[in-house]
């Protein structure tokens, strides 16, 4: 069974919301030390995370769209890297050229944005593929939703 849409809304927030705050916290302890815990920027590691959670649950909908069109409703490993990538250029590129609400424009540099992102997104990654599988046996069957269930599932 493959993820439907509510499916994989809620397994990107588990697993970005979860699993990635808390890399980005401890990215936020790690990198910033020196300025001030009051201060804004101190935070943007978090609001970037934001951002790829927010990016990712409108670019869910052409992923899912581009799954039923492939034979057999499935997302290979080769497509989650490469939209992996595309999700990370993409918002290095709005941020660094453009700016965001709470990120003002040019202020993630290269190496601590793909240092975070690729963190974030290599864990979590490996989670769904491992980790996932083991402790929520069902999942995958439930196309990757969370929650209760209708009496005909259980």
């Amino acid at each position: 069974m493959t993820p439907n849409l509510i499916g994989r809304w809620q397994t990107r927030l588990f697993l970005l919301g979860l699993i990635g705050g808390i890399i980005a916290l401890l990215f936020v302890w790690r990198y910033n030390a020196s300025i001030p815990y009051a201060h804004r920027d101190r935070w943007i590691p978090l609001f970037v995370l934001g951002y790829i959670i927010l990016f990712g649950f409108l670019w869910d909908l052409p992923y899912q769209a581009l799954l039923h069109r492939h034979f057999e409703f499935d997302w290979p490993g080769t497509y989650t890297f490469i939209t992996g990538v595309l999700e990370g250029v993409f918002i290095f590129l709005l941020i660094r050229f453009v700016g965001l609400p709470l990120i003002k424009k040019g202020s993630v540099d290269f190496g601590h944005f793909w240092l975070e992102y690729g963190v974030i997104w290599v864990v979590t990654y490996l989670w769904a593929q491992t980790l996932m599988r083991a402790f929520f046996i069902r999942w995958r069957f439930r196309q990757a939703r969370f929650g209760t269930y209708p009496l005909a599932e259980r």
